[in-house]
């Protein structure tokens, strides 16, 4: 787990294989573990879809705990209205209680849940082959987005990995909720 605005390392958990103890919150019982001395102090937890599921972010928000996460379409309680096919640059949401479920496609369809954005669409700055271009997306994935990416950005230009090489967005550094 990395304080998003540091991008310093409060906590970490190794992985030593599959236990028999049941974990009430799934695979969100990592992100639970590692983030319960900042429950209750309005944080916010940002982590990937391998965590994630619409039962999980109801239950940190119970702890006064907003979050952020991209999520599988087909975890359960997910809005059953918020498939089939979408247009580039479409998007579709729906409330689930106090959380808002975003499903847009720019290159590829991206789900998020989220109970820290408004709903509302936002103003990105994009790149081609011609040029940068502004394009409209949810202010969910705007909220999303950035933390992880800056926060790559900033350990490109302050760090380089234990091998030598640079991290990179395409999934070199792994992080928890930030």
């Amino acid at each position: 787990m990395c304080d998003s605005a540091t991008a310093c390392l409060l906590d970490f958990s190794i992985y030593t294989g599959k236990s028999d103890t049941l974990m009430p919150h799934g695979l969100g019982y990592v992100v639970w573990s590692l983030g319960q001395p900042y429950l209750w102090k309005n944080h916010h937890f940002y982590y990937d879809n391998f965590f994630s599921s619409v039962k999980f972010a109801q239950n940190l928000l119970d702890y006064g705990t907003d979050s952020c996460s991209t999520i599988k379409q087909n975890r359960k309680k997910w809005p059953t209205d918020l498939s089939g096919n979408l247009e580039k640059g479409q998007s579709k949401m729906n409330q689930i209680g106090n959380l808002v479920a975003c499903w847009w496609r720019d290159k590829r369809v991206i789900s998020t849940l989220s109970a820290n954005a408004s709903p509302d669409m936002g103003i990105a700055q994009g790149r081609t082959k011609d040029g940068h271009i502004e394009k409209l997306i949810p202010q969910r994935v705007l909220v999303y987005t950035p933390t992880w990416v800056e926060w790559i950005d900033m350990i490109n230009s302050a760090h380089t990995t234990v091998l030598g090489q640079k991290a990179t967005s395409s999934g070199d550094v792994v992080c928890g909720p930030c």
